[in-house]
């Protein structure tokens, strides 16, 4: 009884120190830009702006100046739109391009399955702040073709092009909508 008790205890230990090496190889470089890590550590859950925000669908516009909006209910949703997944580590391709004092780190897929097009990092070598966070991104089904644009201006606000053809609709929807940070 003594020997499967020692021989689990073993077992136990070669579990959690496998776990944690997991958990640490997971903490370490990212292929990618973490494209999560970011908004965590840009946007707080309990953090309100004044914004003018701009709703257009299919031409119609609608605007209102808000008080105290949360942005990062809205920013949350683009980690959707993170690369760094295990699943993914050697599906992109990355390249730098420099203009001026502006670096772009372009993230481009392999083949066309993926749903992330493009997602593209501009920072500011003056600074080394993130000016803009680019991401296209398209899903395709039976039903509904989408494709989508994010253009996100850290601290100062974002736009969201979306455009969708339905199968049963004539007339592609497209809706956009954009945050301005005053």
């Amino acid at each position: 009884m003594k020997a499967l008790s020692w021989h689990l205890s073993i077992c136990l230990v070669l579990a959690s120190a496998c776990a944690y090496m997991n958990e640490a190889d997971r903490k370490g470089d990212l292929p990618y830009f973490d494209l999560s890590g970011f908004i965590k550590s840009t946007v707080k859950d309990s953090a309100t702006y004044s914004v003018e925000k701009s709703i257009t669908i299919n031409g119609a516009i609608e605007s209102k100046q808000i008080a105290q909006y949360a942005i990062w209910k809205d920013l949350k949703d683009f980690d959707t739109y993170d690369i760094n997944r295990p699943a993914l580590f050697d599906k992109y391709m990355v390249d730098t391009i420099q203009e001026g004092s502006i670096r772009h780190i372009i993230h481009t897929p392999i083949n066309d399955q993926l749903k992330v097009r493009l997602l593209k990092i501009s920072y500011d070598d003056d600074d080394g702040q993130i000016s803009t966070i680019e991401i296209k991104a398209s899903t395709k089904s039976f039903l509904e073709d989408v494709s989508l644009e994010i253009i996100w201006h850290p601290a100062h606000g974002y736009v969201i092009n979306r455009h969708s053809n339905r199968l049963f609709k004539a007339d592609p929807s497209i809706q956009i909508v954009e945050v301005n940070i005053r």
